[in-house]
């Protein structure tokens, strides 16, 4: 039988033991949010920003790398103006909220993000169904399913969703939450082949954004050379250089962010290697002259996957 010693040192020990379990940190619940940008621009809606929510075991590449929760909904962006903008992309830290609102809203269970400086009360939450976005967001991101392809401002079973990512969540609301916001663009551009500038698409890059093209159709330098995006076999010729991007065939679909030339081609997934506009255009020889007799154009889309 042990001495009475022993047994309040075994004791001891096993409450620090029980003690130290109990203080192991929680992991923390992560939430990664792919909005979908540009898609108005092609698709002709603008009311909106649409994305979708993942729970993620960490927010390292490659993108979704989770399983997708809800459909969201968010004001577009409007210079993170009060009530009628969403929030700019990036990463956030995220508190449970289960209290009313300062106005007396019931919304339930909700995720607010932080910080938001210079905006307040930015929350993933539940709405009214079916969510018509500008009435009832103010700024937050809204879940529910998507299922009406013309309606993509409107979500349908929100509360749902809403239960759905509480339960992945679990029952601690002290569990700290991280989220993620990023952003994947489609757009899409008619590249001429006789711009000798090439065409400034607008869309500003920065240093390692993923970039995406897919390219299609037909152009020309002269009466007879021809070719798709991956430019003429054989050209150019040594009488014919130099051309704007080195190594490159005539006729090849390439772009330029500020000094930096990358080839596209037919396709390509590149990161972004400077920041400035993105020019799309064809890999001719150097100087105006030679784009003069070109014709034809290329149908380009163009994804941007922000960090």
């Amino acid at each position: 039988m042990p001495s009475p010693t022993v047994s309040r040192i075994c004791l001891a020990t096993l409450l620090a033991a029980s003690f130290a379990i109990a203080q192991v940190p929680l992991q923390p619940f992560r939430i990664r949010i792919i909005r979908e940008v540009g898609l108005g621009d092609v698709l002709n809606y603008n009311s909106c920003l649409i994305g979708k929510l993942y729970e993620v075991q960490s927010f390292s590449p490659p993108l979704p790398a989770g399983e997708w929760i809800a459909d969201t909904v968010e004001l577009p962006w409007r210079n993170d103006a009060a009530y009628v903008s969403s929030i700019p992309p990036g990463r956030y830290k995220g508190s449970i909220k289960t209290e009313p609102t300062s106005d007396g809203r019931r919304l339930g269970w909700r995720v607010e993000l932080s910080p938001t400086v210079p905006r307040t009360a930015i929350q993933i939450h539940a709405g009214p169904l079916p969510i018509a976005n500008e009435k009832n967001t103010e700024g937050c991101i809204i879940v529910g399913l998507r299922n009406n392809p013309d309606k993509l401002c409107w979500l349908e079973q929100s509360s749902l969703y809403r239960d759905k990512l509480k339960s992945r969540y679990g029952s601690d609301n002290s569990r700290p939450v991280e989220i993620e916001i990023v952003e994947e663009g489609v757009r899409r551009f008619t590249v001429p082949a006789s711009n000798a500038g090439g065409l400034n698409t607008g869309l500003k890059v920065e240093i390692g954004n993923e970039l995406k093209f897919s390219a299609f159709g037909n152009w020309c330098w002269g009466s007879s050379n021809c070719s798709g995006p991956a430019g003429f076999p054989g050209r150019p010729l040594p009488s014919e250089l130099p051309v704007v991007m080195k190594g490159e065939l005539l006729g090849t679909l390439i772009g330029q962010v500020g000094n930096w030339l990358f080839r596209i081609g037919p396709s390509a997934t590149i990161k972004s290697q400077a920041t400035g506009p993105l020019v799309l255009l064809f890999n001719d020889r150097v100087g105006d002259t030679w784009y003069k007799d070109n014709s034809g154009t290329m149908d380009v889309k163009v994804a941007i996957r922000r960090r």
